[in-house]
């Protein structure tokens, strides 16, 4: 295990611990490691080193283990010695997994904090939650896990229980499949395969069908519509950015998609990964488009305005970042 995640507890415990954790998280990563989170910097490092120092953990919850072993089977201490082992072992282990999620969440929502007015999620959510956490041994599992408990503590409610156990069954592969694929997904349930720079295997969208997680084989054509002022043939919805297609009148752009599933759905609303604008552009360009142009809504509402704007210029695509103050135009 390396020091930064030996170490997490103490490095946000630095100077006293963010806001954003003794506020509506601290509940929820309060379960993970097993105390308040509104205690003293100085106990978190002493907790930090304790659960991740084996011979440390051990020796925490020896005693109480030594007791209910012995009352099982006083009689046979080999018995005793090795039920002792086990347990401490796989208590060690699951606190480790716990502990593990919840860096991973910490670090998401010091990034993104939730709104003030969240309540963080509720005890029947982490009843369960915990549980999962407690198995995720490996890092994409424990990546999962961590997005979805910092999205749940942003937006109580958004995550099912159908969800979480469809998150604790994948194995590492499908789990590293999911993270790769998500940056391709809408708001809207689609994920644009042909928008991906490595062609996709049948083995692995066989394996994310079977998993549960699309369904395949479905095609989105954007057309030319001369109704649009703006000429827009088509929409992607993501991270509150909306992009609008330029087409040719000679030719539409054609994509490949899979249509998520609801858990598909709700990782992708939960975990909020950033679009991957730019394979889009490279995608939607060599297909008929002319520009593809990214607007983004103010956290404030009203109308969005241009960010981003992809065009090919002498057979190279092209990108400019669009200043803030820009209107948008009327075309």
């Amino acid at each position: 295990m390396s020091d930064e995640s030996e170490n997490w507890l103490s490095n946000i415990a630095s100077g006293g611990l963010p806001q954003i954790i003794a506020g509506p998280a601290g509940k929820a990563i309060s379960r993970l490691i097993g105390a308040a989170v509104d205690i003293p910097a100085a106990w978190l490092e002493v907790k930090a080193q304790a659960i991740h120092d084996e011979a440390n953990a051990k020796r925490n919850v020896n005693n109480a283990i030594v007791d209910s072993v012995a009352q099982v089977s006083a009689s046979d201490e080999q018995i005793i010695e090795r039920a002792k082992n086990s347990l401490i072992n796989k208590s060690y282990r699951t606190q480790v997994n716990k502990e593990a999620v919840a860096r991973i969440a910490v670090g998401e929502l010091i990034e993104t904090p939730p709104p003030p007015e969240s309540e963080g999620p509720s005890d029947d959510f982490m009843n369960k939650f915990e549980r999962y956490a407690e198995d995720a041994s490996s890092d994409d599992l424990r990546t999962l896990f961590g997005k979805i408990l910092a999205g749940e503590v942003r937006k109580p409610g958004s995550i099912s229980p159908f969800t979480m156990h469809f998150t604790a069954m994948l194995d590492k592969h499908t789990a590293d499949l999911i993270n790769r694929y998500l940056p391709y997904c809408d708001d809207n349930g689609n994920c644009y395969l042909g928008f991906m720079p490595e062609k996709i295997s049948e083995v692995e969208k066989v394996s994310l069908e079977q998993a549960g997680f699309w369904s395949t084989g479905r095609m989105i054509t954007f057309q030319k519509r001369e109704s649009e002022r703006i000429d827009v043939s088509g929409f992607i919805m993501r991270n509150k950015k909306i992009s609008t297609f330029s087409v040719t009148e000679r030719r539409n752009a054609t994509v490949n998609v899979a249509i998520l599933s609801r858990a598909g759905k709700d990782l992708v609303t939960t975990i909020d990964p950033s679009f991957n604008w730019r394979s889009a552009a490279e995608y939607l360009l060599e297909n008929g488009v002319e520009t593809l142009v990214v607007q983004k809504f103010p956290p404030t509402g009203g109308a969005s305005v241009p960010s981003r704007i992809f065009a090919r210029i002498n057979g190279s695509i092209v990108e400019s970042e669009m200043p803030p103050s820009t209107p948008e135009k009327d075309k």
